[in-house]
């Protein structure tokens, strides 16, 4: 269910993961509201420890490359070869969690399905204005994993999309 802010709750890093970890040396185990979403939460920010960000997606929505080994595996951030390369791929999924409304749970249910940048790419060809050129750019020629290789079909739309919003026809 959502709330007004648009949080859905389906994150897979949600606080009931977080009850059986001990908090950090020097962290107690407060509680305190999400900055982005209002929710309870005892996960703070991971750049300054400051303010409380509850999820995956709201360190995403604040375009940061989340910490946590989980997360860095599960959404193939340790798969990237730079920091480049992450900070697109939290722009990348930042489009489709801000501007599609796609929650955290069908990511991750897309990923295990082997599809997530397949359908990614398609949604980006759908809407190409979500993305910025290099952002797009960057999408199309990435290879994150050789299982999660964009198809031939969507990697062409793709391109169309480059080509048009350069103002050329491939």
């Amino acid at each position: 269910m959502a709330n007004n802010n648009g949080y859905s709750g389906n994150d897979p890093l949600s606080d009931a993961e977080l009850k059986d970890q001990p908090a950090p040396q020097g962290q107690s185990k407060t509680k305190g509201q999400c900055i982005i979403c209002g929710q309870n939460t005892m996960r703070k920010c991971t750049m300054y420890s400051i303010s409380f960000i509850c999820t995956s997606t709201c360190h995403i929505i604040i375009n940061q490359v989340p910490t946590d080994q989980k997360t860095l595996t599960d959404c193939r951030f340790d798969a990237c070869i730079n920091n480049y390369s992450k900070r697109q791929l939290v722009a990348a999924y930042k489009s489709v969690v801000l501007y599609h409304n796609i929650s955290t749970r069908e990511l991750d249910i897309r990923m295990k399905e082997n599809v997530l940048f397949e359908r990614m790419g398609t949604l980006f060809y759908v809407y190409p204005g979500i993305l910025l050129t290099h952002e797009l750019k960057w999408f199309c020629n990435c290879a994150i994993s050789e299982k999660d290789d964009l198809s031939g079909r969507v990697r062409r739309l793709l391109l169309h999309s480059i080509a048009d919003k350069e103002g050329e026809r491939i």
